[in-house]
């Protein structure tokens, strides 16, 4: 596959569906090599065989954003399968909404160490790569419920406006270093 991407590597987390399902296809065509990261190892390995299929480069890396030693496993898989990391696409997140009254707070646990502390981690995790590389790309994947309060939504709410925060601090503390912070805040999609 040839594009404006040959050559870089992107990995993608929450890859297995939806979004990030839709992002690895997009940006292999385009060329680049795909680190496809997410729990689910069967969609993983079929997204993989279908982008191969295709003429590109794809690595299945089954982790899990909430632990850390697999984040800083998945980061390292990357860098010694195709050599570094180039982009990074945090898009890993569950949606779990209703009242807050009556709520089950292990719901709203699981939404922040998923969607936020993830994204945070592997952020962390990923950085100094591209500061050695003199720059790179961070997407975060946040929603348009990180603007507008939305009723039942409070707690991913909160989360979102957690990741919009996050990026637009973290495009301030390394735009020097030549790393791009982007934050993709969709609707409702269907990928």
């Amino acid at each position: 596959m040839a594009g404006k991407l040959n050559g870089k590597v992107a990995l993608i987390t929450g890859a297995s569906s939806g979004i990030g399902e839709a992002t690895a296809i997009a940006l292999a065509a385009e060329g680049a090599k795909i680190a496809l990261a997410a729990r689910r190892v069967e969609k993983l390995e079929a997204l993989a065989k279908q982008i191969t299929d295709q003429g590109g480069q794809a690595l299945v890396i089954i982790a899990d954003v909430t632990d850390d030693a697999q984040i800083q496993e998945m980061v390292e898989k990357t860098q010694s399968h195709f050599g570094g990391v180039d982009i990074l696409i945090n898009n890993a997140g569950v949606m779990l909404v209703g009242p807050v009254e009556g709520a089950d707070i292990g719901d709203w646990q699981r939404m922040i160490d998923i969607d936020l502390l993830g994204l945070m981690k592997t952020t962390h995790a990923v950085l100094p790569a591209l500061k050695a590389q003199g720059g790179g790309h961070i997407v975060n994947i946040a929603s348009i419920a990180g603007r507008i309060p939305i009723p039942n939504y409070a707690v991913y709410n909160a989360v979102k406006f957690g990741v919009v925060a996050f990026s637009e601090a973290l495009r301030k503390e390394v735009i020097k270093e030549k790393i791009r912070i982007t934050v993709i805040e969709p609707g409702a999609v269907a990928t």
